[in-house]
Formats: C-alpha cells, sequence, structure tokens
C-alpha cells in the first residue's frame, strides 16, 4: 500500500498517512555532511493545522505554513 505523495518545493514533501495525519520531509545541506532530511507532522482537524516540529531552515519553515494555509 503507497501513501500519497505530495511535492510542496524541490525540498519539501509531504506523506499523506491518514485523513488527518501528515508527515512532512525536508532536506538540507549540512556540511560536511551533505544532504540531510528531516521529518515532522502536520494535523489537520476542523480546519486548524497543527505543525509539529519544522523544517531546519527558516526558508523550508515559511514555504510549508504557506502551503499548509
Amino acid at each position: 500500500m503507497g501513501y500519497e505523495r505530495i511535492r510542496v518545493s524541490e525540498d519539501i514533501e509531504i506523506i499523506k498517512l491518514s485523513k488527518n495525519a501528515y508527515v512532512h520531509v525536508s532536506v538540507s545541506e549540512m556540511p560536511p555532511f551533505g544532504n540531510v532530511s528531516s521529518n515532522g507532522l502536520i494535523y489537520i482537524i476542523d480546519k486548524e493545522a497543527f505543525l509539529f516540529d519544522t523544517p531546519i531552515t527558516e526558508r523550508q519553515t515559511a514555504v510549508l505554513i504557506k502551503y499548509i494555509s
């Protein structure tokens, strides 16, 4: 069974787990380690979204919040 994947930007993806729960996955360059992924949870209920943990960069966080809005 595959999960629905939503490409938000080049470095952010959302994976739908259920009607209300989503995982966000972002990738950032972290020298000297290279690309590092980060994830968190988005929970939506009654037209409100709760964001648990944010992407690594402020730019990615702003992009994700704008998309969720």
